[in-house]
């Protein structure tokens, strides 16, 4: 799991994971949802925001807390784990939740565990004909990994499939969602030296480098575009941002070396500033006095995000706010 740092004067060390209780209901029933921090002291004077599901209704809470629409937000945290009820919709389907918590120092972290609720019976019999094929009972069992189903329900639809399916015929698995991981380079691998080549040291000049190449598996169901950040936490005067690239298409599995450094390039997306005062990629550039550690962060979001034109680091990490659905991370280091 790894956090969104928002502000540069500390990180955040612990994480909140949601349950949900149960992720499978009838339209109209209730949910409890808990939010669990990984230790005691972490949600204390804190705030953590959640945002529900369109159609949802807020029933009640153990704790205060102020919404603006489906966004609660719940602040002045004890040590204790919040827990909220839901209502559900009169309309089937799946739905998603998603949320943040900060710290005393404003430092957000995405909320993990439990994002899927499924409101309703799945009716796995597409064709209506009192059979299960091949391919409905990969998506049965797809749907029990994603946590839309139970596993009992999941083995139900699988007997049900040899037990009526005479002559199972090959189908098309349906491509599997994924969390963007893993996220790698040709140029280098995860924890390695970044080659001088993407970085200022041909030149000399600040800003200067071209960008290697990246690639990255399956984004998550429900993904529209991705986000891309890379920036050093090593700076002298706090993190320092080196390439911002968003709204890049969710069909993208890869980058080449060498993104143009204009706002709209050939690979797609749009291209924020950097801390050089520049558009695009700035290859590491780092004063003397020891390594440095670069992170290349990918992030899965279920919207297009509008943060402005030369959007910096802050930005984009604002306007993704309620939107991110998986991140992946690859490092590099460089510096003498």
């Amino acid at each position: 799991m790894w956090l969104i740092k928002v502000s540069d004067t500390a990180s955040i060390t612990g994480t909140v994971i949601r349950s949900i209780s149960p992720s499978v209901i009838q339209p109209g029933s209730d949910l409890s949802i808990t939010l669990t921090p990984s230790s005691s002291a972490l949600f204390a004077l804190y705030q953590v925001i959640e945002t529900i599901p369109q159609g949802f209704t807020f029933v009640n809470s153990a704790t205060s807390y102020t919404n603006q629409g489906n966004v609660y937000n719940f602040t002045q945290i004890s040590g204790t784990p919040v827990t909220y009820v839901l209502r559900a919709p009169s309309t089937e389907g799946n739905y998603a939740i998603n949320g943040t918590f900060k710290d005393v120092n404003l430092n957000t972290g995405i909320i993990s565990g439990t994002t899927s609720i499924r409101v309703g019976a799945i009716n796995y019999d597409s064709n209506n004909n009192g059979m299960i094929d091949r391919s409905e009972a990969v998506q049965a069992v797809m749907d029990y990994f994603n946590g839309a189903i139970t596993k009992q329900e999941a083995i139900n639809v699988v007997i049900a499939y040899f037990g009526s399916a005479p002559a199972p015929t090959p189908s098309p698995t349906p491509a599997p969602a994924g969390d963007l991981n893993p996220l790698n380079s040709q140029g280098f691998q995860n924890g390695g030296n970044i080659p001088a080549q993407y970085t200022c040291t041909s030149s000399g000049l600040e800003g200067s480098g071209v960008s290697p190449s990246l690639s990255w598996g399956l984004p998550p169901a429900g993904t529209i575009s991705l986000a891309l950040i890379l920036d050093d936490p090593d700076a002298p005067g706090g993190v320092f941002t080196h390439w911002v690239l968003y709204n890049l298409p969710a069909s993208v599995r890869s980058l080449p070396e060498g993104v143009q450094k204009i706002e709209q390039p050939a690979t797609g997306g749009i291209q924020g500033m950097n801390d050089f005062g520049l558009i695009g990629y700035g290859g590491p550039c780092p004063p003397p006095g020891g390594p440095h550690t670069y992170r290349f962060i990918l992030y899965a979001l279920n919207a297009e995000i509008n943060p402005g034109t030369g959007a910096t680091r802050q930005g984009v990490l604002n306007a993704m706010q309620g939107h991110v659905l998986a991140q992946a991370e690859l490092d590099g280091e460089y510096g003498t």
